[in-house]
């Protein structure tokens, strides 16, 4: 007896006749899987297409012709990958959004939807054949820590609406967090930094495989598929000790990581980090901020030029397709919020509107008294004056091409010293360019706002008086950038004495 496709009817109705016995010579079809473990609370198991292991097939959960939850099965699990099975990125965890009862378990029925209307019944495990994976010691099960936490919730940003400060904020009151039942995990952010809680690992471990070009990935782990895969399986087992470690007196994890919103670029990827917090957590609340996309596009300027940037123009720009796509799934915030909404569901997605003080706005959100926590003494994110910014673009240009080009100490001093020398609002574009650039996302903030903030009678109120009738971002003179050289070596002076 082979592998059965099941014909989804009208309604969604899928026919009856769960398989229980499986012989895994049948040729049929090339999908592979059991279903190795069920509960009132979830499903586990594994799954592919043995002719495209680079491929992570959809899986969906059926009780009675009854769809109760959908994933993709892309969990990493080295039992899978020494089976010859591809990475072994093909393991699955499904949590029922209900508990269903002991006697419905044996009207379960998993399926990998294909072609068409039809769809694979994986079969339970029974009996394993020779060459198969059973170890399910990869899989962030309930066994790796006991218990699941109540509740999730996981700040993804957007950039340039405060995560710094917010990150900055759980890192110096981490210990007052948990005393009062709320756990901010140090396995999720870089280990060599205490100061801020920017849980990192939730992009670098739901980012595809393939991605040996994203920077935030590579600089962290380095590349290749078998540090990506040792990656995963740290942090998962990091993670899962801590949350041992509590003793169950935690009932809420507080996540933050604007990476999560501007790395996780698949419907796929974010599926990745709904199914590793599921296992973790019963329920997933998923926090995102947004504010005038002129503004976040300013903001994210100022940054790209600590980072190297030499591009005078301060709105990107779409010379080709791909460039416009990436404008798009930037700033377009209907699409981003759609995005999100497919994976966790609406009612998991709170969308808030930046504000004067983004911690108090969140703190207040998740109802924490924070009467009694240590408070930021200032912004977390300076940025510079307008002749700190156009001497900084001629620097970036020079360093780009002499010997000194990436070398991260020699940038971290020059930041440092125009940071101190400095400060200031950067540099803006003309107000005919900002309005231009706002208005390319009319429609979508529209559409965003009636599904969101029907209360309101637009989206973003935008003053635009702060922009002159032209940009800033030009040339330094020569008396500016002198001037400003001066400042950096004055400054930089005072540490060789």
């Amino acid at each position: 007896m082979g592998i059965r496709c099941a014909e989804n009817k009208e309604g969604g109705a899928v026919q009856p006749g769960y398989q229980k016995a499986f012989m895994w010579e049948a040729e049929a079809v090339t999908i592979r899987g059991f279903l190795e473990r069920l509960d009132a609370a979830s499903a586990r198991g594994w799954c592919c297409d043995r002719e495209g292991f680079d491929k992570h097939l959809p899986v969906e959960v059926w009780l009675d012709g009854r769809l109760l939850v959908s994933g993709v099965a892309n969990i990493g699990r080295s039992d899978l990958a020494k089976a010859g099975l591809g990475d072994g990125d093909h393991g699955f965890v499904l949590f029922f959004p209900n508990s269903i009862s002991s006697d419905s378990l044996s009207r379960v029925e998993v399926h990998v939807p294909i072609l068409g209307s039809k769809s694979i019944v994986l079969p339970r495990l029974i009996q394993v054949p020779a060459n198969l994976p059973t170890e399910q010691a990869d899989l962030p099960l309930a066994s790796m820590t006991e218990r699941r936490l109540p509740r999730c919730v996981l700040h993804i940003g957007m950039e340039k609406t405060g995560s710094t400060s917010i990150q900055r904020f759980l890192a110096i009151n981490r210990a007052s967090l948990l005393s009062k039942g709320i756990l901010v995990p140090r396995a999720l952010a870089p280990k060599t930094s205490n100061v801020l809680m920017n849980h990192i690992a939730l992009a670098t471990t739901s980012m595809d495989i393939a991605r040996d070009n994203e920077p935030l990935r590579t600089e962290l782990i380095g590349v290749g598929r078998q540090l990506v895969l040792a990656h995963r399986d740290a942090i998962r087992r990091e993670l899962a000790a801590e949350i041992a470690a509590d003793g169950g007196n935690c009932t809420l994890m507080l996540l933050s990581s604007e990476h999560c919103q501007s790395r996780l670029s698949t419907t796929e990827e974010i599926q990745r980090l709904q199914t590793f917090l599921h296992s973790f957590c019963e329920k997933v609340e998923v926090v995102i901020y947004l504010r005038p996309q002129h503004e976040a596009a300013v903001s994210s300027y100022a940054t790209m030029l600590k980072n190297g940037v030499i591009e005078a123009n301060i709105f990107p720009v779409a010379a080709n397709t791909v460039q416009d796509r990436a404008i798009a799934f930037h700033y377009d915030y209907d699409a981003l919020v759609t995005r999100w909404a497919a994976v966790f569901g609406a009612t998991s997605l709170e969308v808030r509107l930046f504000g004067s003080n983004v911690i108090d706005d969140l703190m207040q959100h998740l109802q924490i008294d924070t009467t009694e926590f240590e408070q930021l003494s200032s912004n977390q994110n300076v940025g510079l004056d307008t002749v700190g910014s156009r001497a900084l673009r001629e620097l970036n240009a020079a360093l780009a091409g002499s010997a000194l080009a990436g070398d991260a100490r020699v940038r971290g001093l020059i930041l440092q010293a125009l940071d101190a020398t400095h400060q200031g609002g950067g540099v803006l574009p003309s107000r005919q360019d900002a309005m231009n650039f706002q208005s390319r996302f009319d429609d979508s903030n529209e559409s965003l706002r009636k599904r969101c903030f029907p209360d309101l009678d637009r989206l973003f109120h935008i003053d635009f008086s702060r922009y002159g009738e032209e940009a800033m971002a030009k040339r330094p003179t020569l008396e500016e950038f002198a001037t400003t050289m001066i400042d950096i070596l004055s400054y930089l002076a005072k540490w060789v004495r």
